[in-house]
């Protein structure tokens, strides 16, 4: 993973499913990068939504909330979710970018769709990139309720990004890359990344 991130040498990363040990790791290996984020669980442990930002960006704010009916309630599972869910975001200054990155359940049908509501509801202005797993595919209703406020970066592919470790042939495509109008995409795509795999997902980049 860390030839991975270092071939890319993107200015943000967005992680996932980030345990404390392996945000450890990030911080060591990747110490030029500085790491935002905290764990989903009540006081701040478990998995994290993870944002690394290169040096020569500055972070004007950051913080993260739950994805439930308050998002100021910590470890809460909103929903019909059946864990906790978050979105970590950072504001970047100069230019004033705002930049979410959030892990949807994979189980809970009314959750994911409540999730999308919750994200329109709080990036709805500005420029704005969210970032994620969304455990649902173009078509489903999560995506067309955030594609009414947001671009997806890869509407041209219908490449999956879910391999599990590359059992899946033809498995979905649910990792995303969402801008706000007036944000310019110059090039986006998924990731081509050889055996052995560093994550049961495909990782996605885009120029914006």
């Amino acid at each position: 993973m860390f030839a991975l991130l270092r071939k890319t040498a993107a200015d943000v990363i967005a992680l996932q499913e980030v345990l404390p040990k392996q945000r450890q790791d990030l911080e060591q290996n990747l110490s030029h990068y500085h790491w935002y984020g905290r764990g989903r669980n009540f006081g701040g442990g478990g998995e994290q939504c993870t944002i690394g930002v290169a040096p020569h960006l500055q972070v004007k704010n950051q913080g993260t909330f739950w994805l439930g009916s308050d998002p100021r309630l910590e470890g809460t599972v909103g929903w019909d979710a059946c864990l906790p869910r978050i979105c970590t975001w950072i504001e970047l200054d100069p230019p004033g970018l705002l930049v979410a990155n959030t892990h949807f359940d994979h189980l809970g049908a009314a959750a994911r769709l409540h999730s999308a509501e919750l994200l329109v509801s709080r990036f709805g202005s500005g420029p704005t990139v969210i970032l994620g797993d969304f455990n649902a595919t173009p078509t489903d209703p999560p995506l067309q309720i955030l594609s009414k406020s947001f671009q997806d970066t890869l509407n041209w592919s219908e490449q999956p990004t879910y391999h599990e470790f590359g059992t899946l042939q033809d498995g979905p495509r649910i990792d995303y890359i969402l801008t706000s109008p007036g944000l310019t995409v110059q090039h986006s795509e998924i990731i081509p990344e050889p055996q052995p795999y560093c994550s049961d997902h495909f990782a996605v980049q885009a120029l914006i």
